[in-house]
């Protein structure tokens, strides 16, 4: 028996299944990792970029940073990966790959909202009309750090990269 044979065959007797995914499920879709060798900020690290501290020291380098995983995220579509995952996550589905799956839970640390666009997909082409939520962080929405409210409406950045800011 091959490694698809076995795992076939342990999906089948499954009763509660879980996936975690991670930036490899989304990577067929043009958003690369940030592990990966190529890329335009394989010389920072991404987790010393997500601080307040960050963007404190530099601002127009964490604008840029998060423009472009932004950017990526928008444009990027979801792939057969996220597809079949999506299929997993509907019961008619999953009943027939998991016939004695009593659960299914997609654990991800993604932010690119891909796994649930392939699901809100699949359950409109089923004619649901079922809402998928995320309580995940989200890259879309921009906030103001400033006290004023003169910030609260700012729109999303789509398009050409970010120019630096003038140093504060």
């Amino acid at each position: 028996m091959d490694q698809a044979d076995a795992f076939r065959t342990a999906l089948k007797a499954s009763k509660h299944i879980i996936v975690l995914a991670g930036a490899g499920l989304s990577a067929a879709s043009g958003i690369p990792t940030f592990r990966d060798g190529g890329g335009m900020w394989r010389s920072l690290d991404p987790a010393s970029l997500a601080t307040p501290q960050a963007f404190s020291e530099n601002p127009s380098l964490v604008w840029q940073f998060y423009h472009y995983r932004r950017t990526k995220a928008l444009e990027a579509k979801p792939n057969r990966a996220h597809d079949v995952v999506a299929k997993m996550a509907v019961p008619e589905y999953l009943k027939s790959v998991a016939p004695d799956a009593r659960s299914f839970h997609l654990i991800t640390q993604n932010v690119d909202r891909l796994s649930l666009d392939a699901l809100q997909t699949l359950l409109e082409r089923m004619s649901r009309k079922r809402q998928a939520a995320s309580d995940h962080v989200r890259t879309r929405p921009t906030r103001c750090t400033g006290a004023s409210s003169t910030c609260s409406a700012l729109p999303v950045p789509r398009g050409g990269p970010v120019q630096p800011l003038p140093a504060l």
